[in-house]
């Protein structure tokens, strides 16, 4: 799936619509128990979701909530606007 500027976009794995159950639950758990600590991974691997995704779900709704600082705006550009890795600049400098 390439676009004109030659960058993938990932498919997205999980639809929006799984993805607001988990965010409920974590944020409902963590203001019952007050427990932050490894809550996330236990729902996630009750739910059958990856980790690393419920953890930046959890995070996104936060920030769009304002209990976290940050970007709450789809505008805001990538942090890598041009997609370049350090691993292509390693090796590049020129020595006199």
């Amino acid at each position: 799936m390439a676009t004109n500027s030659g960058a993938r976009r990932r498919p997205q794995k999980y639809p929006e619509e799984l993805r607001d159950r988990p965010v409920r639950m974590v944020e409902e758990i963590r203001r019952e128990t007050g427990e932050s600590h490894g809550v996330v991974t236990r729902e996630a691997k009750e739910l059958g979701v990856g980790a690393e995704p419920l953890r930046g779900w959890f995070k996104r709704a936060e920030i769009d909530s304002g209990n976290r600082s940050g970007c709450g705006c789809e505008s805001h550009p990538p942090s890598n606007p041009a997609g370049f890795r350090a691993s292509t600049w390693i090796g590049t400098v020129d020595y006199l």
